[in-house]
């Protein structure tokens, strides 16, 4: 309404300008002691204004018929003047298609003196003599000349304009996929990097147990540190997917003050005695739908940053509240508006200076020192945020220390509280038949032997069809558990899993993956419930969770 008001405002100042220019002609050209000019000289007058406008301007009667058509208009149109003099507008300047709406709006304003586009910079197609179509601005303005109603069309070609704005948009599309180049590749050699190093040490510790076999200590102390720097690399894994979004991470309502209880608790552990580290909790329970183990990241990956950014003594401060965003401050943090989880980490730190903060989020950027960090600690921050389609916004100066807000939808559905029951017996062994299925071979012989060490029946499949056809062909096996992954040929776990359980029901289902875009099923179809375990996992690991799901009621 405002956007109109003024269009209209404008266009009657232009038109405003126009007669008074007139009028000053027919003052500037009056005989002394007349009070009007003579007819030719007002006509003088028009002429000039007519010949000498930049844009086009037309003047059609009530009929459609066209009165006026000045120069511009000649030379944008491609139509003399006196070819187009009493002749219909529409049919030479609108285009087929337009031309009975431009009938119909005409109609309308000569029987009701209503208009939806009338005194209004409106922009619509027009057509040249040569039949070619293109684009206008177009503002026009009705008037009574002695009793005749009329219409003046100003009328100006986009053509250039629009030429203009579609390069300035490649251009910048092609800015923006240069600075996505320019981070993949940058992100490319961080995680290069960092792998080339955890392979290394994975390679080495493999030369060096097949060499000395004999020695079972040097043996034993090599695979453990396979196993870390294996264990690292997994994390490194996890916070990639994190950080593109596409970790299915178990989302559910929860208090995000309970979670920042049992965070101060770890952090008193892990922060050094030189800065303390305090809590300013909202009032009542502060719920929204995220995952818990993936806030504990956030919060470790924030304070170990803060930490960092202080020097000698200081304070790191955590604080939850809630907020009401309005939709000026939505659109600039990219959410909807409404009610909003407040997390804030802010330390007394050194502070960063804006080039520095405006690029804190970014993957592999780092001002640390080489090999003190991986550059992935914020990016991961940012990409668990997003996936709980949250925001985060950070504050800084140089000598001033940081502020991290990250806003999370108020969560409005009942709160999830975890279960702490206690762990598997790592050595329980069980008689139950397991079947695979895994389309990567040494996966699947690999959790083969495992469960096979553990006194489990195995039987494995290398993919969905597989698996059915072995099923089919032991009518008589009665299967305990399925153990699939998520993504294989053929078909994928999720419908493996509804298939399988249509014609076996009592069969417990555990659902693994590496990677997926499709989030894990709570339940299938039928209602059984359905159990998840993300690659990669130990050994013990994977035991203990086939363990825990045989023993739990059916």
């Amino acid at each position: 309404m405002q956007g109109d008001r003024s269009s209209r405002e404008q266009l009657l100042k232009e038109v405003r300008f126009l007669r008074e220019r007139l009028e000053n002609l027919e003052a500037s050209h009056a005989p002394e002691g007349h009070a009007k000019a003579t007819g030719s000289e007002i006509e003088l007058g028009r002429e000039s204004i007519l010949h000498s406008a930049l844009d086009c301007i037309l003047t059609i009667d009530a009929t459609g018929k066209i009165l006026e058509f000045n120069p511009a208009a000649e030379q944008t149109f491609g139509y003399r003047r006196d070819e187009v003099l009493g002749k219909s507008m529409a049919e030479r300047i609108i285009p087929p298609w337009l031309r009975k709406q431009h009938e119909k709006g005409l109609k309308k304003y000569i029987e009701t003196g209503h208009s939806r586009v009338l005194n209004k910079r409106i922009e619509i197609i027009a057509m040249r003599s040569s039949g070619e179509e293109f684009p206008v601005e177009l503002a026009i303005t009705p008037d009574l000349i002695d009793g005749r109603q009329i219409f003046t069309a100003y009328v100006r070609d986009l053509t250039e304009r629009k030429r203009s704005e579609e390069a300035l948009h490649r251009s910048e599309v092609q800015l923006r996929d240069a600075q996505k180049m320019e981070a993949v590749g940058r992100l490319a050699g961080g995680i290069a990097h960092d792998f080339n190093n955890l392979l290394t040490v994975i390679l080495g510790c493999s030369e060096l147990i097949q060499l000395a076999p004999e020695d079972l200590e040097f043996v034993r102390a090599r695979a453990i540190e396979i196993q870390e720097v294996s264990q690292r690399a997994s994390d490194l894994t996890q916070q990639l997917l994190t950080l593109s979004r596409r970790h299915s991470a178990n989302l559910h309502m929860f208090d995000i003050n309970a979670t920042v209880r049992e965070a101060e608790l770890m952090l008193q552990r892990v922060i050094p005695e030189r800065i303390s580290v305090t809590t300013r909790l909202g009032t009542g329970p502060l719920v929204i739908f995220s995952a818990p183990s993936q806030l504990n990241q956030v919060i470790l990956n924030l304070t170990i940053n803060a930490q960092d950014a202080i020097k000698d003594i200081g304070t790191i401060t955590l604080t939850t509240r809630e907020k009401d965003i309005d939709e000026l401050k939505a659109e600039k943090l990219g959410v909807h508006p409404g009610t909003y989880v407040v997390l804030e980490v802010s330390d007394t730190g050194c502070g960063m200076p804006p080039e520095v903060a405006t690029r804190a989020f970014e993957p592999f950027f780092t001002t640390k020192e080489v090999g003190q960090g991986s550059g992935l600690g914020l990016a991961t921050v940012y990409g668990i945020v997003k996936q709980s389609h949250g925001a985060v916004e950070i504050e800084s100066e140089e000598d001033q220390g940081t502020l991290v807000q990250l806003y999370f939808p108020q969560g409005d559905g009942p709160v999830v509280k975890q279960s702490k029951s206690a762990g598997v017996d790592p050595s329980k062994r069980g008689i139950e038949t397991i079947l695979i299925v895994e389309d990567e071979e040494r996966v699947r012989d690999l959790m083969t032997d495992i469960l096979r060490a553990k006194g489990y029946r195995l039987i494995a499949a290398c993919n969905g069809a597989d698996a059915l056809r072995i099923a089919q062909e032991q009518p008589d096996t009665s299967i305990d558990l399925l153990i699939s992954d998520m993504v294989m040929p053929v078909f994928g776990g999720r419908e493996l899993a509804e298939k399988f359980s249509a014609k076996h029901p009592t069969t417990k289902i555990l659902l693994i993956s590496g990677y997926t875009e499709e989030r894990f099923p709570e339940t299938l179809n039928n209602g059984i419930r359905v159990y998840h375990l993300d690659k990669p996992f130990s050994a013990s690991a994977l035991a203990a969770v086939v363990r825990k799901i045989l023993d739990e009621p059916g």
